[in-house]
């Protein structure tokens, strides 16, 4: 167990040091976790949960340096035209996980967790591409990267 924390922790320390330097490649971790995590999650014995909690950390680190990055570069952060209706949905949303009639305090927390932890997403998502060909081309490779995983589960079904 030592040695698994000796090797893990300086590796980690790499990887978010990495994710502080540069804000896209913490945006690039996430993409390759969302692929590779379950996966991952679903090999381990017992299937922990705690797996999950290693995509929160990535996603956390790579808010933290996006916005970071636009406060030391004094760069403004994109504005949706959208904004009144993304506000009023974080709005209702909040008011749900406030709600006294849950099951339990946990009820609320999962919900919170599923619809707000992942909005910020959006103002990464907008500025990671400097251009629309390099969103194009991203789109290729995503549809690339699902062919094999659609025929898989063709074959499974």
């Amino acid at each position: 167990m030592i040695y698994i924390v000796g090797i893990l922790l300086p590796l980690s320390l790499v990887v978010l040091g990495n994710i502080f330097l540069r804000w896209r490649f913490g945006v690039i971790l996430i993409f390759i976790w969302l692929f590779i995590g379950d996966a991952i999650r679903k090999t381990i014995p017992g299937q922990p949960t705690e797996i999950i909690l290693i995509g929160d950390a990535l996603l956390f680190f790579a808010y933290l340096s996006f916005f970071a990055y636009h406060a030391v570069k004094g760069k403004n952060i994109w504005t949706p035209p959208f904004l009144g209706s993304f506000l009023l949905f974080l709005f209702l949303v909040t008011a749900g996980f406030l709600n006294p009639f849950l099951p339990s305090l946990a009820t609320g927390l999962i919900g919170f967790r599923s619809y707000i932890w992942f909005a910020p997403l959006l103002f990464l998502g907008y500025s990671f591409f400097k251009n629309k060909e390099q969103f194009l081309r991203f789109c290729r490779i995503l549809v690339m990267l699902a062919i094999p995983l659609f025929l898989f589960a063709l074959l499974v079904a």
